[in-house]
């Protein structure tokens, strides 16, 4: 993660500073060094902003894959519905058209023997089953 590297790089720069301040402790100017320890708290600061920055991503990335979770399992849910409810419809399709055709047949009455298939169901003239 580029933040990460970020902060890694910040901790470093902080590190060779702090060393650099404690290995010359008289050869450098107490302006130098309030430069220097202004700057090392500065990046400090910095650091746990991202930090900060880091758990609030990572809190928002759990949340959201939990949404994303709830919403396949609904999903999965409402697909098992659609299913049950097309396989219903066509068996009473089918059921509807059976009792047209037995209907027709009785109103015919003697005709002759009439075969019907439907999804590949044979039907034919009540008499004959």
């Amino acid at each position: 993660m580029d933040t990460t590297s970020r902060s890694t790089r910040l901790l470093s720069v902080v590190v060779i500073l702090g060393f650099c301040v404690l290995s010359v402790p008289g050869c450098v100017g107490s302006s130098t060094y309030q430069v220097a320890k202004k700057e090392a708290e500065d990046l400090r600061h910095e650091l746990q902003q991202e930090r900060l920055k880091i758990q609030a991503i990572e809190k928002m990335h759990t949340q959201r894959s939990k949404q994303m979770e709830d919403l396949a399992s609904r999903l999965g849910s409402s697909v098992e519905r659609l299913d049950s409810i097309t396989k219903n419809w066509g068996d009473l399709r089918n059921e509807l058209v059976r009792l047209r055709i037995s209907r027709e047949l009785e109103r015919q009455k003697g005709g002759g023997r009439i075969g019907i298939v439907l999804d590949n169901e044979s039907l034919s003239a009540p008499s004959d089953r």
